[in-house]
Parts: C-alpha cells; sequence; structure tokens
C-alpha cells in the first residue's frame, strides 16, 4: 500500500480530524450480504489514518441500524471537541437507492436527515466529508 502524505496542520492530539466509518455488510442475510465490504472498510480506515485522522470509537462501526446510526452521527457531531481539527468526517458503507440509505432493520434513511445531523454547530466553519458507498 502506497503512503498518502498530505500537509494538514494536525491538533493538540496530533490528529487532523477524525473519521466516523459505518460499514453495513448484512452477512445474516444472504440475499443483501455486501461481500468483500470488510476489505473495503479496511483499506477506507487505513487510508484514513495514513492522512491523519483519528477514528472515532476507535472502530468501523458495522450492523448498524437507522437508530444507531443516528445516534452515532449525532454523538460525533455534538460530544466530540473539533476544535482542535481542519476537518471531520463520516463514511457510510451501506446499500442504497437514490437519495437514502438502507439499513440493518431494512428502515430507509433520507440522506438529508444524514447531513442534518452531520452539521451541527459544533462543526460549523470545519471542513465535513460525507462519503457514502450505497450498493444498488
Amino acid at each position: 500500500m502506497q503512503k498518502i502524505f498530505c500537509r494538514c496542520s494536525v491538533g493538540e492530539d496530533g490528529f487532523a480530524g477524525q473519521v466516523l466509518i459505518i460499514n453495513n455488510s448484512f452477512e445474516e442475510s444472504p440475499e443483501w450480504a455486501r461481500r468483500g465490504s470488510s476489505i473495503d472498510s479496511d483499506n477506507i480506515k487505513h487510508c484514513f489514518k495514513n492522512l491523519g485522522f483519528k477514528l472515532f470509537g476507535n472502530t468501523v462501526h458495522s450492523g448498524v441500524c437507522r437508530r444507531q446510526l443516528l445516534n452515532l452521527v449525532e454523538d460525533f457531531a455534538e460530544n466530540v471537541d473539533h476544535r482542535s481539527y481542519e476537518c471531520s468526517a463520516i463514511i457510510v458503507m451501506s446499500h442504497g437507492h437514490d437519495d437514502a440509505i438502507f439499513l440493518l432493520d431494512k428502515s430507509i434513511l433520507q440522506i438529508t436527515k444524514l447531513l442534518t445531523r452531520f452539521c451541527s454547530k459544533n462543526l460549523a466553519g470545519k471542513l465535513k466529508l460525507l462519503i457514502l458507498n450505497a450498493c444498488r
């Protein structure tokens, strides 16, 4: 794997930002299974670590239903001290359709609801990245 270099300034804890990664692989449902998604989540985790990001909760969150996802995003946006970071990122890997993503409880979440939680006052003036990998 090639090392990626970036010139972001780092915060007091040595990180350029924080990243929340959610990977719903749907492994328990063969017709919905996203084979290879664990490789994708490992690669994106390492990529963001190489860019100087701290992994939120020190883990890739998987098997997430609607309420859990909204709680994770709200916790990430509202309860983390982002003042010393230049950037915050959320990555969601799941199934999707048009302007929505499917979650483990087979619910559908409109992307605008996700954005509303992500664009909090706590993150005002910060670069926010939202990456969706939503298979159709």
